[in-house]
């Protein structure tokens, strides 16, 4: 299906939305699929209109994508911001109430989910790869250079936001204070 390109994504996005319908909707009954799994905003809307009363649907919030969709044209604390952000959070409902099921990776995010009225959501939480912690390296110098030494060390490389869990992480810190280990935490 032929669409247009655009410098901007929101313009890409909305004068090509009818085509991603059009396309989504010609891929479940050509190649017979049987669930779509949407992760987008507008895109991932048409495509879960597309799949109503085909086949089974579900969206993968994986990011407040909201927030993350406005800040690429605003800061999200500025008046534009805010008003982006509210629109974005009411198509992204509008998607949620569209599919079948709604997967988050956080309980917060599940919460926010719940929060819109959609019920049917589960967490499928994000995993570690055990690589890292089996990889064979010891990083004895970067514990020496940061005073680690007799200390569990906990990094964390990212943005706090209130969909990931973070309190989690902050009582299982507690804990293993309580229990009398030295812990630090990088963020």
């Amino acid at each position: 299906v032929e669409q247009f390109d655009f410098k901007g994504l929101a313009s890409y996005y909305i004068v090509n939305a009818p085509r991603h319908f059009s396309s989504v909707r010609k891929i479940i009954k050509e190649n017979r699929i049987d669930t779509v799994v949407v992760s987008n905003l507008l895109a991932g809307y048409m495509a879960a209109e597309a799949s109503k009363g085909l086949v089974a649907s579900a969206f993968d919030l994986s990011d407040y994508f909201p927030t993350s969709g406005a800040g690429y044209y605003f800061s999200i604390d500025s008046i534009l911001g805010r008003v982006a952000t509210q629109s974005l959070e009411g198509l992204l409902k509008k998607t949620l109430e569209l599919v079948n099921k709604t997967v988050t990776c956080s309980y917060p995010l599940q919460d926010y989910v719940k929060r819109l009225g959609i019920q049917n959501v589960c967490v499928i939480a994000n995993g570690v790869d055990e690589f890292f912690f089996e990889s064979g390296r010891r990083g004895d110098e970067i514990r020496e250079e940061f005073g680690l030494d007799g200390h569990v060390a906990i990094g964390y490389l990212g943005s706090i936001e209130f969909w990931l869990d973070m309190h989690t992480l902050l009582r299982a810190l507690h804990s293993m204070k309580s229990k009398g280990l030295k812990v630090k935490l990088f963020l």
